[in-house]
């Protein structure tokens, strides 16, 4: 990173002259989304260098002078931002939501400095009547960051002006810290030992500075980076370990059951230290929040096991995964497969309503033009279809929220012509199947080369395709749809006279199950706790080429050799019978 300290006609000043910083470097962004006036007056291109890397700069807008031993010394900004804890605000930003609030006729923001180093922001409000501040800092919330609500709000007769009818900061009282009805019920009460340890661990990465437990973090200087080091070493002191003093810990399957040591499932946690819910959000409290063996616990969305020594291992969040027509799919899988693609910087991967139908989508970020079809090809090679994004669109820079987590919403909706997935059918009977595809799955058109999966089937849809075909002369197994996934793909395996020359499957509709259901009669937690063990008799596996079905495969041959009566190869080898290889 390079870093320059010019004039208003950026020529750069020497020792101790202030001036705008200017910086240069790898780290610098592209620009705002969606904002190319402002991108186009901060991000200039470098007038001090043309190495490469170096080649565009970012006028920051702060005010600075450069001192003997080097450093920066920060004095202000050249227009109505302030920055607060690493956060640039527009005080006239906050000021014009704070008028919108009912009963306020007049307000001003107002920067102050804070007694340990750095600025808070404070609002002075004129009202006829009493402002309540808790409700005025949840109205603000709704349309900004939680940075932008004002550390201290302070209701006073009038805005005092001075002769040039500017607000005259002077003669404002002295900002006195909030005391919401939130903060005062948390001072009655006594700290649990985690929460003490929690706050001891703050005032650490603070400086060793005394703190009121009931005030926002950022109320102290919390910045963007002391944050990350905050998350880091609570991280350090939570994802591994016994349960705490007054903690309790379950580790669950998805129907509440209770999980033996080393088998993965969700993480319930109870004890005195457990809120009592998220506030004014009671969906998302009585989702998470429950009572369990007779006790209030929180459902942490965690995944975690016990080792043997009784430690809990959190291994990871359950939010990546999701369900799309009964298939489980891992998002940060298919996003870490895109950014392995050369070019591609960052990716993002969740599903959008398209056509219809909830779809799987991505969008990218990228530092050249990708061609998607190469993209599509690349992603088919190492994940199953139905994990091959639908939609991909390249944009010029991810959305993030103010805490820095991927703005979803703000994600564009991705147009499916500029995927290049469409094709027109070349016969007859790929106009048959890409309309059965189409008024199946619920979308306006159908391609040659859609895939059934992609689209918006799902494995039951199967059978109304099969049903549909066969009465219209097209005799298909269930095994073809799943082979043979797009218009195209199944009309190639009819002549052109409509004659069937799809694989015959074999017929199991009197095959007697009582020795199968038997057995899955055993399979219970119950019966996996007491370690009975059963002789395991022959094995049909299926779906060994799938990522969980290779692993058993590979586990059977190698841990058992083959002693429960070899292994056999069923696939197809012509339209008229089953190879069966040992």
């Amino acid at each position: 990173m390079k870093q320059y300290i010019v004039d208003n006609n950026l020529r750069r000043l020497p020792f101790g002259m202030p001036g705008e910083l200017i910086v240069a470097g790898h780290q610098v962004a592209r620009g705002y989304l969606n904002r190319p006036e402002k991108n186009a007056e901060v991000f200039i291109r470098n007038p001090f260098s043309d190495e490469k890397g170096y080649e565009h700069a970012y006028r920051t807008g702060d005010i600075v002078r450069l001192l003997p031993d080097g450093t920066a010394d920060f004095i202000g900004r050249n227009d109505g931002q302030v920055k607060v804890r690493g956060f640039r605000i527009e005080l006239s930003e906050v000021e014009s939501i704070i008028r919108k609030f009912p009963g306020i006729k007049d307000a001003t923001v107002q920067a102050f400095d804070e007694a340990t180093g750095g600025k808070f922001i404070a609002a002075y409000v004129v009202s006829d009547e009493p402002v309540d501040v808790d409700a005025l800092g949840e109205f603000i919330r709704r349309d900004k960051p939680a940075y932008m609500v004002p550390a201290v709000t302070m209701q006073i007769d009038r805005i005092p002006l001075n002769q040039n009818q500017k607000v005259n900061k002077r003669a404002l009282p002295e900002p006195v810290k909030n005391t919401g009805s939130d903060a005062k019920e948390a001072r009655a009460r006594p700290l649990t030992l985690f929460e003490k340890e929690i706050a001891s661990i703050i005032k650490r990465l603070l400086g060793d500075i005394e703190i009121d437990t009931a005030e926002p973090l950022i109320h102290y200087g919390l910045t963007s980076i002391s944050a990350i080091g905050l998350v880091a070493t609570l991280a350090d002191h939570i994802s591994i370990g016994r349960p705490i003093l007054n903690c309790s810990e379950y580790i669950v399957d998805s129907d509440l059951n209770l999980l033996p040591r080393g088998v993965i499932g969700e993480l319930l946690i109870g004890g005195i230290g457990v809120a009592r819910g998220y506030r004014n959000l009671p969906d998302q409290t009585e989702k998470r929040f429950i009572f369990y063996h007779g006790e209030r616990v929180y459902r942490s969305g965690d995944y975690a096991k016990w080792d043997a020594e009784g430690n809990v291992i959190v291994l990871g969040r359950m939010d990546g995964q999701i369900k799309l027509r009964g298939l489980r799919i891992e998002l940060g899988e298919i996003e870490g497969l895109m950014e392995q693609q050369p070019h591609i910087r960052h990716a993002v991967a969740s599903v959008r309503r398209i056509g219809g139908s909830e779809n799987l989508c991505a969008w990218f970020t990228e530092d050249k033009k990708i061609d998607l079809a190469c993209l599509r090809e690349q992603l088919s090679q190492k994940l199953t279809h139905y994990m091959v994004p639908f939609a991909m669109m390249q944009v010029e820079a991810i959305p993030v929220t103010p805490n820095g987590k991927t703005n979803l919403k703000a994600l564009p909706d991705p147009e499916i012509s500029e995927n290049g997935l469409y094709e027109a059918q070349a016969n007859e009977t790929e106009a048959f199947f890409c309309k059965l595809f189409a008024d199946i799955v619920g979308t306006e058109r159908g391609g040659a080369t859609d895939d059934f999966f992609s689209i918006g089937g799902t494995s039951l849809a199967v059978t109304s395709v099969m049903i549909k075909a066969t009465e219209n002369g097209y005799e298909l197994t269930y095994g073809d749809v799943f082979k043979y996934t797009t218009p195209r793909k199944l009309a190639s395996r009819f002549t052109g006279t409509g004659e069937s020359v799809s694989l015959s499957a074999a017929r199991f509709d009197s095959y007697n199950y009582d020795q199968i259901h038997e057995m899955l009669s055993h399979h219970h937690l119950d019966s996996y706790a007491k370690g009975e063990k059963r002789p395991v008799g022959n094995i049909l596996l299926t779906g060994a080429t799938g990522y969980m079905g290779i692993h058993v495969l590979a586990e059977y041959l190698t841990s058992y050799g083959g002693d429960y009566g070899g292994v056999y190869d069923l696939s197809p080898t012509d339209r008229s019978c089953f190879q069966c290889d040992r």
